[in-house]
């Protein structure tokens, strides 16, 4: 009894060991209008069973009866990313892997279910995140309408990627996560080692000699900030772009040579930032901070030159301020806020910094010149007012012009002569508009 118990039981393995599993089907390449395995691939067709057109329970008895599923495919980078936003130059009408990589990119945008087309996607590795859209970005290739060149996750905003993906959340969920962009290490032991973490992302993309997988280089890491001049990691990594500005380290021969353009530098930047708070100096520090010594010493003395007003630009305009005698101390030199805004830049400017006064107080917002012009055309036409009713005044007493023009002419003399260059200058102006 036991031995036959046995061998039924040991006749029964062999025949599930023999099951044969059936194959797991990708979705077709080929056009199909079937709602059949072949057309839909393994992964739809066993999810089907709530439709009723399928044989099995459950999806898990569906995927029981088949091999396991092959590992996701490839987005090959790049490539498949030019075709969900822009197909590459040369590739209308080709059809060819050069234009869609993987059937990937080419088949999931296609499909015209939005829940087949998701599944599509689901079925391969998460594509990378790369800063700009496509290769006609990068090299400046462009034309008309740049919407192709926009952020990934600006594109994932878009109407086209949210028809595509269904939301915005589910087009950013296809993508890996991009690395930050990084800067030079400052530790001593981490010279000479040649990981991205130590020479910063700028060196270590530029080490690839060819200019297409540097540029992709770029590409994969989010987009570095924006600098202004002096941005606030100048004083701890003392590089170019952070000491001198993003605009003008991107105008650079080498930036140009490195990108391939100013605007492909400019690119690979993030968006302006706000204006920075003006800081004044502190007191109980010795660091080479601009919080530490105050927005007019950096941008006036340890900044070039010509990019100064660049510095200042990019900072709020500093407050007007009065004299403040309470915070006047023997202990120190008298500064802006003892002396009130006006003595300071007037009486002190070159201990400032500053090359002219107006230079100093046009950085807080007043515009001497502009205010000495306004000033002196205001009193040009009241001495043009002036002379002009004294010369009626002389006519009404003389009974007519003509005997009143030769005592006026006498009086424009007197005041071209001895008169302040404001008030001579009135009196020419009078001869040529009165006496003839």
């Amino acid at each position: 009894m036991h031995v036959s118990l046995f061998l039924l039981a040991l006749q029964s393995v062999s025949v599930t060991a023999g099951t044969t599993l059936k194959p797991w089907l990708p979705r077709s390449k080929q056009p199909c209008g079937d709602f059949v395995e072949d057309c839909v691939g393994t992964e739809a067709w066993c999810k089907s069973f709530v439709d009723g057109r399928s044989p099995y329970t459950s999806p898990e008895a569906c995927f029981k009866d088949r091999a396991a599923r092959p590992s996701t495919k490839d987005w090959r980078g790049l490539a498949a990313l030019k075709l969900l936003r822009s197909s590459p130059p040369g590739c209308q009408g080709s059809g060819g892997k050069e234009c869609y990589g993987t059937d990937a990119a080419a088949a999931c945008e296609k499909i015209q279910d939005l829940f087949l087309r998701k599944e599509c996607y689901a079925a391969r590795e998460k594509e990378p995140w790369l800063s700009l859209a496509s290769q006609a970005c990068l090299d400046g290739s462009a034309t008309g309408d740049r919407s192709s060149c926009l952020d990934l996750n600006e594109w994932c905003k878009t109407a086209k990627a949210k028809f595509i993906y269904g939301s915005t959340e589910v087009c950013q969920g296809f993508r890996d996560l991009a690395s930050s962009w990084k800067q030079p290490s400052q530790e001593g032991e981490c010279r000479g080692d040649g990981d991205e973490e130590c020479q910063g992302t700028e060196s270590f993309c530029g080490a690839f000699v060819d200019r297409e997988e540097r540029l992709k280089c770029f590409a994969e890491r989010r987009r570095a900030p924006f600098s202004v001049v002096y941005s606030a990691g100048c004083s701890e990594h003392q590089t170019y772009e952070l000491c001198n500005g993003t605009v003008d380290w991107c105008r650079q021969s080498s930036s140009v040579a490195l990108y391939g353009s100013e605007t492909n530098c400019l690119d690979f930047r993030g968006k302006t930032s706000a204006l920075l708070k003006w800081q004044l100096k502190e007191e109980d520090c010795s660091d080479a901070s601009e919080q530490c010594l105050g927005t007019e010493e950096v941008c006036n003395t340890l900044v070039p030159a010509d990019l100064r007003d660049d510095c200042f630009a990019a900072r709020e305009s500093p407050p007007f301020l009065p004299a403040n005698a309470e915070s006047c101390s023997d202990d120190k030199p008298a500064d802006e806020i003892c002396l009130g805004t006006q003595a300071w830049c007037t009486d002190h400017f070159q201990k400032a910094g500053y090359l002219t006064a107006e230079k100093c107080l046009s950085i807080r917002g007043w515009d001497l010149k502009g205010v000495e012009k306004r000033v002196g055309d205001g009193l040009a036409r009241s001495l043009d007012e002036i002379l002009a009713g004294t010369l009626i005044e002389m006519t009404r007493t003389k009974a007519s012009l003509k005997e009143a023009k030769p005592a006026f002419k006498e009086i424009l003399e007197i005041l071209r002569k001895n008169s302040s260059e404001l008030t001579a200058s009135a009196a020419e102006s009078g001869f040529s508009k009165y006496v003839g």
